[in-house]
């Protein structure tokens, strides 16, 4: 997985990444996981809740802190996924926080969220921009 952030590629500045796996008996787990440049690092633990049957949802969780000295633009996103994106050649997240104007402008109509993403992979749909 490659992680973009406001048309930036993520090289360090994610923290508290998350896997966060909601059960059909509605119990929820939540595993920390591990990300380098171009790839989500799983445990064997991860891989099992993502393929185990119970599993009803998936929600990929992290904050982005930018190298800037403009603290607006920390975010915490959380992005649903399906077990299919798992199963991926590549897969790219491409996530922009609409509390900045250039994006809000761009993608502000798709969503009263503050913040969008997409998920790219073989054969999926790109957002449509605003203008």
């Amino acid at each position: 997985m490659v992680i973009e952030v406001n048309d930036k590629t993520i090289i360090s500045e994610i923290m508290g990444a998350y896997l966060i796996f909601k059960h059909k008996d509605g119990t929820v787990t939540k595993n920390l996981v591990g990300y380098r440049p171009g790839k989500l690092v799983l445990k064997p633990e991860d891989w099992e809740e993502i393929n185990n049957p119970k599993t009803k949802a998936i929600t990929f969780a992290f904050d982005y802190y930018p190298f800037t000295l403009q603290p607006r633009h920390k975010k915490h996103f959380d992005v649903i996924m399906e077990k299919m994106h798992f199963e991926q050649p590549y897969l790219v997240l491409k996530a922009y926080n609409l509390t900045i104007r250039r994006f809000r402008n761009k993608y502000g109509c798709l969503t009263d969220a503050s913040y969008i993403y997409e998920l790219i992979y073989p054969e999926s749909v790109a957002l449509k921009p605003c203008n």
